[in-house]
C-alpha cells in the first residue's frame, strides 16, 4: 500500500550545514481513462489537507455522486537522526512551477526558504514537502518520503502513524529486498533481467510509440477487436508480440515467458502472442520446441486470457497480422540477430538484446 523511499545525508565538512530536500508528486486518483480524458476538469475534484503533526499530506477526490468511490493519498516526510528539522508544504502545482515554467525549472527550486503551505481545493493539485536539515560537522539524517493509497481517512492516519516509525520503516525494505530476491528465484531471473522487464512494462502501461509498430502498419489496419477473438484472443488486456524465425535464438522466447511470468508476478495481466514464422515446409521443429517451452514453464494452461499464445505467421491473412501489430503495445523480433546488447541506452547482460522489427 505505500511506496517508501530514503534519502541519507552526511556532513562530511567541518562546518554546519543546512541542506533542503524537496519531494514533488502529481495527483491524480481517477481511473487512468477519465484522467486522460479531461485531466484539468477532473482536478478540481482533488482536495488537500496538510498534516502538521506527522509532516504529511492527505489528498481526497470529492464524488460526484453516490455510486463514486475513491481512495485516499498520502505522502508523509520521517527525518530520523539528530539533525535539525524544519518543513514547508505545497499543494498547488501553479505556485510550485511558476508561470513560464516547467517540471525540469520550476521556480520553487530557484530560491531557498518555505514552501507557500496552499491547501485545499487548488486548482492542479500536488504533494510536496520540503524538508530544511541542519547537520553538525560527521552528523547523518536519515530522510524516509512514504507515498501511500488507502480506503479511508482513518487508514491514512494509521498508515502515518506506523510508517514514521524508524524501526517499522527499516524492516519494510528488510522484508522486500528478502520478498524480491525469494520471487526473482521462483522464476529464474536476475536483478538485472527484473530491471529491464520493469522498464518494458512502462511501455505496456502508457503506450510508447518506440516499441509499437510502425506509422504505416497502423495506417493500413481496418479491423478491431472482434477480429482477435478468432484466434482466442480476447483483447481486453495489453499484447506483447515476440517474432522468431531462427531456432538458434529459442532464447528469446525463453526471457519473454520470464518477463510474463514476472509481469504475472507483479499483478500486470498481458498476453504474450508468440508469432512462428519458420519458412521451413515440412517440420515444424521451431514449433515443436516453443510448445515444449510454454507447457513447461507456463503455470497457465496456453491460450488462456493472459496468458501465452503461439500462433503461425504464415497461416494468418495479411489483415490479422497488421491488426495483432497494431494492438501491441511492444514487438519484439530475434531478425537482426540475438546477443548481447543494449536496450533503450542502458546496458543488460548477456542474452539481453531486443530488436524492434514491423514489416
Amino acid at each position: 500500500d505505500i511506496e517508501l523511499r530514503r534519502v541519507t545525508i552526511t556532513n562530511r565538512s567541518r562546518n554546519r550545514r543546512v541542506i533542503e530536500v524537496t519531494s514533488y508528486a502529481e495527483v491524480v486518483l481517477n481511473y487512468f481513462s477519465s484522467d486522460q480524458a479531461h485531466r484539468t476538469f477532473s482536478n478540481l475534484f482533488v482536495q488537500t489537507e496538510i498534516i502538521r503533526s506527522h509532516q504529511a499530506i492527505v489528498c481526497q477526490r470529492r464524488p460526484r455522486s453516490d455510486k463514486e468511490v475513491f481512495p485516499y493519498m498520502l505522502h508523509l516526510m520521517a527525518v530520523h537522526g539528530n539533525a535539525v528539522v524544519s518543513a514547508s508544504y505545497e499543494t498547488d502545482r501553479s505556485k510550485f512551477i511558476g508561470r513560464g515554467h516547467t517540471v525540469a525549472d520550476p521556480v520553487a527550486m530557484e530560491k531557498q526558504g518555505y514552501l507557500s503551505d496552499s491547501e485545499g481545493s487548488v486548482l492542479d493539485p500536488i504533494v510536496s514537502i520540503r524538508s530544511r536539515i541542519e547537520l553538525a560537522p560527521d552528523e547523518s539524517a536519515v530522510i524516509d518520503y512514504v507515498t501511500g493509497i488507502c480506503e479511508s481517512r482513518e487508514a491514512a492516519q494509521a498508515l502515518m502513524e506506523k510508517y514514521r516509525d524508524r524501526n517499522l520503516a527499516d524492516r519494510v525494505f528488510n522484508l522486500a529486498w528478502t520478498h524480491g530476491q525469494v520471487a526473482l528465484q521462483q522464476i529464474n531471473a536476475t536483478e538485472a533481467a527484473a530491471q529491464l522487464y520493469g522498464r518494458l512494462a512502462s511501455a505496456i502501461l502508457y503506450v510508447n510509440p518506440v516499441w509499437r509498430a510502425s506509422a504505416s502498419i497502423l495506417r493500413r489496419n481496418n479491423r478491431g477487436q472482434p477480429d482477435l477473438w478468432g484466434y482466442s484472443i480476447s483483447g481486453d488486456l495489453p499484447i506483447v508480440l515476440v517474432r522468431i524465425e531462427n531456432k538458434d535464438n529459442i532464447d528469446l522466447v525463453v526471457q519473454m515467458m520470464q518477463a510474463h511470468a514476472y509481469w504475472q508476478m507483479k499483478g500486470l495481466a498481458v498476453d504474450l502472442i508468440v508469432w512462428n514464422e519458420d519458412s521451413s515446409i515440412y517440420r515444424d521443429s521451431l514449433g515443436e520446441s516453443i510448445s515444449g517451452l510454454i507447457v513447461a514453464n507456463a503455470k497457465e494452461t496456453p491460450g488462456q486470457n493472459g496468458g501465452i499464445f503461439l500462433r503461425r505467421a504464415d497461416q494468418m491473412s495479411d489483415e490479422d497480422r497488421i491488426l495483432i501489430q497494431t494492438v501491441a503495445r511492444i514487438i519484439i523480433s530475434d531478425r537482426g540477430g540475438y546477443a548481447g546488447g543494449t536496450v533503450g541506452g542502458s546496458s543488460a547482460s548477456q542474452g539481453e538484446f531486443f530488436a524492434i522489427y514491423s514489416d
